[in-house]
């Protein structure tokens, strides 16, 4: 045990060595515990005859100090805490009498004694973590909360003693004490609740729990499926939890092995080991959020910390500080995945299906675990064990060669084959009846599947799937039994599209066209929304709606998720679907092209649409589609454009653009600079009269789906984004008046959760939340993302918009210091006949001709919202409302002046006067009013002022009254705004700011 002495000579050797390294810490700090805590000792000797339980003190203090001396950071941080600890603690010399003759006094010593346990318990913690230093600055300010609460318990037990506190006065500091306890207890559970969910928010993780209980329930009827695997000796050299020779392993096979099923097994397997990580991911091929390195962070991360809630703290700091809404930055990723890894004890990570993501991403993935495993230690090995699942190709023997491995053959999973079919062919005979003795179906699917479990749940589906016992007998007839996936996947096409009308069956196909191309998965009730499309009378038809459910539809090349999303069965699908010309990607991205803009020009989704009719409009479902169609459309037209050269395609789809453009034409359009490479999707496009006006959408479109898009903007090309916020404003005022049943009716439409990002580049924007208080928090981290670290602080809640504004915050508040697209194929260009459809539906307010009359509709609205609106005053006409009553508003007092007194007696600006304050607010940001504004901005940097700057540029510094000053100051960016919004800097003689381009991360909502 270790004694005081032993702790008083430990300490001067640290100090020793800090003098001759000339790093003196003032050890004196330590002072007051010390001499405090050895009168604790020697009154304890009084009273039980023994110092050695003061022992239990000394020895922890020993190690933590020996410990934390490596860090200078952490020795600074446990000095300061023994130093507030001690001074809480009395001097107990000359209490000996209160102690001995009162019962009540002697308790006191012992809750001193579990404090200072409870301490150096928490304390210890810290220091045991295998990469402890990367922690520590953010676990120790989480462990800050639990020592105030150490030191408000001291300082009652410190009163008590001086006080020579009755039984009575004892008795109510116990109340206080344990209302004291239960407080902190429950304050730090919501507290620590808000930061998981902060954390979980940003992580934004797929959800692997849903698909490990969907593969589970898959493999239930197999009787002890994968035991192959477990008990094989080379798996257990990687599985073994005492002994852990291949700290890396891959597993492959050919497609359709069940290897998937086989990685459910295996982290059921895992997870029933004690004390262990447990982190597992399933890829996915065409979902952005399974198939790539970031979307396999995120969900590992988020389960590491569902296991080690020492690791909450660093992930919230980091998602307060990183500025991002969710976690998109690779370099992030992997130092959070890097330091998780080595602080999570031992840890088993399985990532199946790697060859599910593109080449980039797989050797991504591949490299980072590798690396992290062999930089562990050599004492370490096995601490952090990594089992890669995936098919045997070219790309995976070259990134994962050097791994050992396991190659799954027909042999080895022929009894879990072999219970697989047992059970289905009872399934068949319970339905068919007994079949004839030459017959097995068993036998018959464990022969053709050839190790592919795939193909024997095909088989085994397609079979069970006949409408009659002679149809069964017919296929059971070896010459028409699948041999091949291929032929598995074809049998089930023809079997979900014989018997079926042409247009049923062609609607089929079309389905299973979008499920391929579509960039996100999507929503059953977007398909039904897109099939209730009735493009050429522009209405929504609700009778076109498939009856039957997806299973019934596409048999088993669908599943369809709990989220409604519907995906093909297997990645081998996608590959026949598109070889064997079924679906041809590029039709069919220009197909849906074709779909999402004429929709996108249907009355439903007109800005001016009265509010009344788009109440009607929700209530009866015709925007289910909406969501999907505003996001996407640029994606599908470049997609699909450059391979379509024929003109009878063709010209119908321009117009169809033409007229979509006109439209949702924006009078706020800001000019974007297009990248060639657009311009280059577009060339097919290049004779159109409005191609400038196509050019620029697109362009719009492509930046604000990018990752740097900053969302919804006044300056885009188009309104939709008025369009999205007045159908969405309609949708979630009408759910507190909706019954239950009314609110399950619409929910077939939209899906549950109603409140929706605004940004078309965040998965929230389809995806949505429950409450519009989820969904306000989201979108305040979007535009205020840097969020303060410390608990209680209001600036946790509202943000910075800065990282530079945050570091500030945190050092002069709280005394922190931080200091530490896609490219298109090239297109020939398009040479587009002169031999068009005949154009027969004319305008009868211009020259244009269409050959389709719901264009010819889309193109009268224009002229329609031309001029019906004049101003009440001055009689001028306008195209919308909106634009006509904010005329009007100018009409007014016109109070907001460009103008103001500068502290040399001159003043600033050009003394143009505005009848609103949005009106000044936009002459302040264009290049005209940054010379206004320059004289007042070189003033303020002058002046000493920070470019940082949260406070407002403008307070008391334009010719209006104050009330009028608040108002216009709220439209206003603040000084540190203001300069990154204007390219304004100390360099502000510039005459000329940055050009926005398409490619940019600065937009106009920068700020």
């Amino acid at each position: 045990m270790t004694s005081l002495e032993e702790l008083q000579a430990c300490i001067r050797t640290i100090q020793q060595e800090q003098e001759q390294k000339r790093r003196m810490m003032y050890m004196k700090r330590l002072d007051p515990f010390l001499q405090t805590m050895e009168q604790y000792g020697k009154v304890l000797d009084v009273f039980v005859n023994t110092s050695e339980i003061v022992a239990f003190i000394w020895g922890p203090m020993k190690f933590i100090l020996l410990i934390a001396k490596t860090f200078s950071d952490a020795f600074h941080s446990i000095l300061d805490a023994y130093q507030t600890i001690g001074e809480q603690i009395p001097l107990l010399k000359g209490y000996e009498q209160s102690f001995s003759s009162n019962a009540h006094m002697k308790h006191v010593l012992v809750l001193i004694y579990q404090d200072i346990l409870e301490f150096h318990k928490e304390a210890i913690k810290h220091f045991k973590q295998r990469l402890w230093r990367q922690l520590f600055q953010a676990t120790w300010r989480g462990f800050t909360i639990k020592i105030q609460h150490l030191k408000d318990n001291l300082k009652r037990h410190k009163d008590l003693i001086e006080s020579h506190a009755t039984i009575v006065q004892y008795e109510e500091i116990q109340k206080i004490r344990e209302s004291a306890k239960r407080e902190f207890e429950a304050h730090l559970r919501a507290e620590t609740d808000r930061r998981r969910l902060r954390v979980i928010q940003w992580l934004s993780p797929f959800n692997v729990g849903s698909l490990q209980e969907q593969y589970r329930e898959t493999r239930s009827i197999c009787d002890n499926p994968g035991r192959w695997m477990i008990d094989s000796s080379r798996f257990q050299k990687w599985f073994n939890p005492n002994r852990c020779p291949w700290p890396l392993l891959w597993i492959n096979g050919i497609p359709g092995a069940g290897k998937t099923i086989l990685s459910s097994v295996i982290v059921d397997e895992v997870r029933s080991i004690s004390q262990v990580s447990t982190a597992v991911f399933y890829c996915k091929y065409g979902d952005p959020s399974r198939n790539t390195f970031i979307s396999v962070a995120r969900s590992l991360l988020s389960q590491l910390l569902v296991q080690n809630n020492h690791l909450l703290q660093l992930l919230y700091e980091k998602a307060s500080m990183s500025g991002e809404i969710e976690l998109t930055s690779k370099t992030t990723a992997e130092e959070l995945l890097r330091t998780a890894l080595n602080n999570c004890g031992t840890t088993y990570i399985i990532i199946d299906g790697i060859d599910e993501c593109n080449r980039e991403n797989r050797k991504e993935i591949s490299t980072f675990f590798q690396s992290v495993v062999d930089e562990l230690p050599p004492g370490d090995i096995g601490a952090i064990r990594c089992l890669f699942v995936s098919q045997d190709d070219g790309i995976a023997r070259k990134d994962l060669g050097m791994v050992p491995s396991i190659k799954i053959t027909s042999s080895d999973n022929k009894n879990d084959l072999q219970s697989f079919a047992n059970v289905w062919h009872k399934r068949i005979e319970d339905r068919f009846g007994r079949l004839p003795g030459n017959i097995n179906i068993a036998n018959i699917i464990l022969a053709r599947a050839q190790g592919m479990f795939l193909f024997a749940r095909l088989l085994a589906e397609y079979l069970f799937s006949q409408s009659s016992r002679e149809n069964l007998l017919y296929e059971l007839d070896p010459s028409k039994l699948p041999v091949k996936l291929d032929d598995a996947y074809s049998r089930i096409l023809h079997r979900i599209t014989e018997n079926k009308p042409l247009d049923l069956a062609q609607e089929i196909w079309m389905v299973l066209g979008w499920i391929v191309c579509a960039p996100r998965p999507l929503r059953w009730r977007e398909i039904q929304g897109a099939v209730s499309l009735d493009i050429e009378n522009q209405e929504i038809n609700h009778e076109r709606r498939f009856l039957d459910s997806p299973k019934d539809l596409f048999a088993s090349l669908i599943e369809v998720q709990l989220n409604d999303a519907v995906e093909l069965i297997h990645g081998t699908a996608r590959d026949y679907l598109i070889r064997s010309e079924i679906v041809a990607p590029i039709k069919t991205h220009f197909s849906l092209a074709f779909s999402t803009m004429g929709f996108l020009g249907f009355p439903e989704v007109d800005v001016n649409r009265a509010k009344e009719e788009t109440h009607d409009d929700i209530l009866e479902g015709r925007l289910a589609f909406y969501d999907y169609a505003s996001a996407c459309w640029s994606i599908h037209l470049q997609a699909g454009l450059p391979h379509q050269d024929d003109p009878e395609r063709l010209i119908p789809l321009i117009e169809t653009l033409e007229a979509f453009i006109d439209l949702h034409w924006s009078n706020d359009a800001k000019p974007l600079t297009v990248s060639k490479t657009t311009h280059e999707s577009l060339v097919r496009l290049s004779r159109s009269e409005s191609y400038n006006k196509i050019a620029q959408a697109v362009g719009w479109s492509k930046k604000q789906l990018s990752k740097s898009g900053q969302g919804p903007s006044e300056n885009e090309a188009l309104d939709l984004r008025q369009v999205t916020s007045q159908l969405r404003a309609v949708l979630e005022n009408l759910q507190p008046s909706l019954t239950q049943d009314e609110k399950e009716r619409l929910q077939r439409y939209y899906g549950a959760k109603w409140f929706k990002c605004p940004r078309v580049n965040c998965f929230f924007y389809h995806e949505g939340f429950s409450t519009s208080g989820e969904r306000d928090d989201h979108i305040a981290r979007h535009e205020r993302p840097f969020m303060c670290i410390v608990e209680g602080c209001y600036m946790a809640t509202f943000g910075c918009v800065t990282e530079s504004a945050l570091k500030t915050h945190l050092s002069e508040c709280h005394g922190i210091d931080l200091a530490d697209d896609t490219d298109f194929p090239e297109p020939t260009r398009s040479n587009i006949s002169s031999s068009k459809r005949e154009a027969i539906y004319n305008c009868y307010l211009c020259p244009k001709k269409f050959t389709r009359q719901f264009n010819l509709r889309s193109h009268l609205r224009t002229h329609t919202n031309e001029k019906p609106f004049t101003c009440s005053v001055c009689e001028e006409r306008f195209t919308r409302r909106s634009d006509c009553q904010r005329h009007e508003r100018g009409h007014g007092e016109k109070k907001f002046k460009c103008s103001g007194l500068l502290e040399d007696g001159t003043s600033w600006g050009c003394k143009l006067t505005f009848g609103r304050s949005d009106k000044l607010a936009s002459h302040l940001r264009s290049k005209t009013g940054q010379q206004c504004v320059r004289p007042l901005i070189i003033q303020e940097l002058q002046n000493g002022r920070h470019p940082s700057d949260e406070d407002g540029l403008f307070t008391g510094s334009l010719d209006i009254d104050t009330d009028t000053l608040l108002s216009t100051s709220k439209g206003l960016p603040t000084f540190a705004e203001f300069l990154q919004l204007c390219g304004l800097d100390k360099s502000v003689l510039e005459p000329d700011g940055p050009r926005e381009s398409e490619e940019s991360g600065a937009g106009p909502n920068s700020q």
